[in-house]
């Protein structure tokens, strides 16, 4: 038997009332974003505010969180990183990541990510992470 199966059979054995359990279907998801390649500006935030408006940088933040749809765990208290990168359109704000040395944060969700990768993504785009 599952174990969100026994978990309902023990609940329903003591309370003898059926219950439905959410909280243990909390695996590895893919997360489907809006089209990061059509924002015209991105801001980099920190201890300070990055604008960037260069298409080729804004092409190779996009490129990196494309390739991270995958694998992301709900943190259900919220994901906190030192940096948050923020994609523009129009004026309009509609996708926000969070960016540490080694996971990404969106929303509630958090994901790992090698060192090395987040590390060439802020180079590409001109800044670093804070010192931990």
């Amino acid at each position: 038997m599952r174990r969100r199966g026994f978990m309902e059979a023990i609940l329903l054995q003591a309370f003898g009332l059926p219950i439905i359990l959410t909280a243990c279907d909390s695996g590895p998801r893919r997360l489907e974003y809006a089209d990061l390649g059509s924002a015209d500006r991105i801001d980099v935030v920190q201890h300070k505010k990055w604008t960037i408006d260069d298409k080729a940088k804004i092409a190779a933040a996009a490129a990196f969180f494309d390739r991270f749809h995958d694998r992301w765990m709900n943190s259900y208290g919220g994901g906190s990183a030192p940096t948050f990168i923020d994609f523009y359109r129009n004026g309009e704000r509609f996708e926000s990541f969070g960016v540490g040395n080694r996971f990404l944060t969106r929303r509630n969700w958090t994901r790992l990510v090698p060192e090395a990768d987040v590390s060439r993504l802020l180079s590409e785009l001109g800044v670093s992470l804070p010192p931990e």
